[in-house]
């Protein structure tokens, strides 16, 4: 069912501590260094962490057969859309979206926006979610994608930890939660 990747799951998962290790490191090194190039560090790195995860694991998919929704899956991830979009109108980010299109720093906010995406995405999604859903397989556990899920979205959730030099820590530990409620929504809960 899962794709084989070229590594084993620990040496990936040297890979990732190393990833994270130059993460940590760069982003206190970079902090001060002004946002333009402090943006554009982070998306090169970020570039840099999805080719790395692309040759460690080999393709950008972890399963072979692509995962079917059940109809009350479906209709669920419905409900949940229908309702971002709503809280969405209600918080006016349609026209927070506007002011920061007309912003001054509109190209440091999408470098830091995407290189946050490709880099959270890419490590967690991609291979922190293959380390431990090879260790599963190894390990003959069962609820294997559930596993998997849960401990990468802690992971992802972690990251976000790195916010709180900002100094708004209720701030920050709401965005950890939402985000490991967003991955347990995202990813159908299946074993």
């Amino acid at each position: 069912m899962m794709i084989e990747s070229r590594r084993s799951w620990v040496e990936q998962l040297f890979v990732a501590i190393i990833i994270l290790i130059v993460f940590i490191f760069m982003a206190f090194a970079l902090f001060d260094s002004g946002e333009a190039t402090y943006a554009k560090a982070q998306l090169l790195f970020a570039l840099i962490v999805l080719l790395i995860t692309y040759r460690e694991i080999g393709t950008f998919k972890v399963t072979k057969p692509r995962v079917k929704l059940s109809a009350n899956l479906k209709i669920w991830l419905g409900l949940i859309g229908i309702s971002l979009i709503v809280m969405a109108l209600l918080e006016q980010v349609p026209s927070q979206i506007l002011l920061n299109w007309n912003s001054a720093n509109l190209a440091e906010n999408t470098m830091f926006a995407l290189a946050a995406g490709i880099f959270e995405e890419s490590l967690t999604r991609g291979l922190f979610f293959s380390i431990f859903l090879q260790n599963m397989q190894y390990r003959s556990r069962s609820l294997k994608f559930t596993r998997s899920t849960i401990y990468s979205a802690l992971i992802f959730g972690s990251l976000h930890l790195m916010n709180l030099r900002s100094g708004n820590s209720a701030a920050i530990i709401q965005q950890i939660f939402f985000t490991h409620l967003h991955w347990e929504l995202c990813w159908p809960q299946f074993g």
